[in-house]
């Protein structure tokens, strides 16, 4: 059946909307980080979205906050285009967005109990449709399809009965669907019953990211033509009305129209869903359609580009849509995002894909089938009323008589040869149709196994090109976590080497102040303890004086200089103080006692003051206490060691010497 372009023509927008799922409810303030809302409308036609520090905006033709209702999205957005498929134009209503954005609850293909608030577009649309219908000639049916891993499904045909392949062809433009059945409808209810029957088949699994995930992409399909002159062999169902049915000439012209609901299958990052295995598979095989959908989003919307070669044939799901995009249809696109933070990335991508979108024109034009025949035919018609009411005056004079007689002579001779003329193209038609045929009938195996092999090189390619597209974002991401380890091994470097600076100079600043702290306990010291060096001098064999312990020498807090002659005994100490006392020497005087010194020492007592020297008795290490420079006590307990005051000495028992 041949379609002719008619009546209301021109150019048109695709429709971008943008509709935000509400985000979790939750009574509690302190809403974790990746649950809040980052998503806001801004009025009926903008959006912000926050992502750290920066703010995106969008403008779009409707943009449906959170509160939005299933009725106010579709008498806004979809209601008007309904009434265009109604009246002959094709028309398309596509859902983009990622997994869990509520595109099926939009749509009404969501497996959840519906009530009247929560019917999606899909039911709703049937409503209408059959509501306008009523008291029309029409004939209408419905079927869907699926995109399985680049697979074409026909969701209406029970997988265990076999069936011929879908095939995608071309004629003058127009995509052609074969091997879909449609499934006459009349009701709302059948319409809704033969969406829900291909829901049953259609693929979904449970993925990280939602539990009842669409894995395919999905097209549920109405079909109409109206209007007077429906053919009755047609498989499909006409509605008629008494009137319609015995008027004599056509009410309104006969059109051909296509509704097409497009439910796309989330678009996911394999990161993010954890799959393997089948799921990765799939998930691979629905960013690669989506991904070549893009492409020609993009193409279509660059306005330098809109002559260049349109890469429709890179993925089926784009041969599918071709007549949706760029073609002859009304389009609308529903993104739905999301408005949490833990999605702000895929939010942004859809929000961009559909803005692409809105730069995109297609030619819109009304799908008329024509019928020249019948149109002549009923202009003879009306030519022959005419002249019988002519031929009721006919015995009146009428001046213009001859002329009418001439006209209609006129008339009906064209009527012969056109008819004579349409039998001969029948004929010529039924012999071509039946050679064309013969050539089918021939052909068809061999169209059917190149257009096989065709789908699948091409399905081929399309996975290849969405491993190589999925390897490329690995990389690209690889690259970037390289370029941010290396970038922290720099800093952590000169942390290092600012760190090892710090260390050296702490180091230094602990050596110079242990240096100091040294000096100043050696300066201002509590205790030290000095070996014995052993005198030099001798004594004469036989003599009193002996050879003495040593001479030990001692620094004050003054930087006073002492030195103290050391004997084995205290008789040695005493004769040794002795013979310097009578000798003059300035070792200073000892008293009675041994451990007598110079200045007033009580005889018999083991304590005194002193200055300048003390004889002391051991021959061991001394040590000496010093806490004041200027005078000191001591004090000897008598045993092998005494201590008080500024000098404490340790000594072991007496040799006897």
């Amino acid at each position: 059946m041949s379609v002719r372009a008619h009546g209301r023509q021109g150019s048109a927008a695709v429709q971008p909307a943008v509709r935000i799922r509400p985000g979790e409810r939750s009574r509690s303030e302190n809403v974790p980080r990746p649950l809040r809302t980052v998503v806001h409308a801004q009025g009926a036609a903008q959006l912000v979205v926050d992502q750290g520090d920066s703010r995106h905006s969008f403008a779009y033709d409707t943009v449906y906050g959170e509160h939005a209702g299933q009725a106010g999205v579709f008498d806004a957005s979809v209601a008007p285009l309904v009434d265009e498929f109604l009246s002959g134009h094709n028309v398309t209503v596509l859902a983009y967005g990622q997994t869990s954005s509520g595109k099926s609850y939009t749509m009404g293909t969501a497996d959840v109990p519906h009530d009247e608030a929560t019917l999606g577009i899909i039911p709703r649309a049937a409503q209408r449709i059959i509501a306008q219908l009523a008291g029309h000639e029409y004939a209408l049916s419905a079927s869907f399809l699926e995109l399985y891993n680049e697979e074409l499904i026909d969701l209406l045909t029970d997988p265990s009965v076999e069936s011929p392949p879908v095939q995608i062809r071309e004629n003058r433009g127009q995509i052609i669907w074969t091997g879909v059945r449609q499934l006459p409808v009349t009701t709302a209810a059948g319409i809704v019953e033969s969406l829900r029957r291909g829901m049953v088949y259609r693929q979904t699994h449970e993925t990280q990211m939602n539990t009842h995930s669409s894995r395919s992409h999905a097209i549920f399909t109405l079909s109409l033509r109206r209007g007077a002159g429906t053919p009755r062999r047609s498989a499909l169902p006409v509605a008629r009305t008494p009137h319609a049915r015995s008027s004599p000439l056509r009410a309104e012209p006969q059109t051909v129209s296509k509704l097409h609901f497009v439910d796309l299958a989330g678009s996911e990052r394999l990161k993010r869903t954890a799959a393997t295995g089948e799921r990765a598979r799939e998930g691979i095989a629905i960013n690669a359609g989506l991904h070549a959908l893009g492409n020609v989003i993009s193409t279509l919307a660059d306005p330098t580009r809109r002559t260049a070669h349109i890469p429709y044939r890179d993925s089926k799901l784009t041969r599918l849509l071709q007549d949706s995009l760029g073609g002859n249809a009304y389009t609308l696109m529903i993104a739905c995002v999301s408005p949490l933070e833990a999605n702000v990335f895929e939010t942004l991508n859809t929000l961009q894909y559909a803005q692409r979108a809105r730069h995109i024109r297609n030619t819109v034009v009304q799908n008329v089938v024509p019928d020249s025949v019948e149109e002549l035919q009923a202009e003879v018609q009306r030519l022959r009323a005419a002249l019988d009411e002519r031929d009721v005056f006919g015995e009146q004079p009428l001046p213009d008589a001859v002329d009418w007689q001439r006209r209609y002579m006129e008339l009906s001779q064209q009527n012969v040869r056109l008819t004579a003329e349409l039998a001969r193209r029948d004929r010529e038609a039924a012999d071509r149709a039946a050679e064309q045929a013969d050539f089918l009938a021939a052909a068809e195996p061999v169209i059917v196994e190149y257009e096989k092999t065709v789908d699948a090189l091409e399905g081929e390619i399309a996975l290849m090109k969405a491993a190589l597209a999925h390897s490329e974002g690995l990389i690209e991401e690889k690259d970037r976590a390289l370029a941010e380890a290396e970038e922290r091994h720099k800093e952590t470097t000169v942390q290092m080497d600012i760190l090892r600076d710090t260390v050296h100079k702490l180091t230094e600043r602990l050596a110079e102040r242990t240096r100091r702290v040294g000096e100043l306990e050696e300066a201002q010291s509590v205790k030290r303890t000095f070996s014995l060096r052993r005198w030099s001098g001798g004594c004469e064999a036989g003599g009193s004086r002996r050879s003495f312990g040593g001479i030990l020498e001692y620094h004050g807090a003054r930087n006073t200089r002492r030195s103290f002659l050391v004997a084995k005994s205290p008789g040695r100490a005493a004769s040794r103080a002795a013979d310097d006392a009578s000798s003059g020497a300035s070792a200073g005087h000892v008293g009675d006692d041994a451990y007598g010194v110079d200045g007033g020492a009580e005889s018999g007592t083991d304590s005194g003051s002193f200055y300048g020297a003390y004889y002391a008795y051991s021959s061991a290490d001394v040590t000496v206490e010093h806490g004041d420079s200027t005078q000191n006590t001591l004090a000897d307990d008598g045993e092998a060691g005494g201590e008080d005051g500024g000098i404490s000495y340790n000594t072991p028992a007496d040799d006897g010497n």
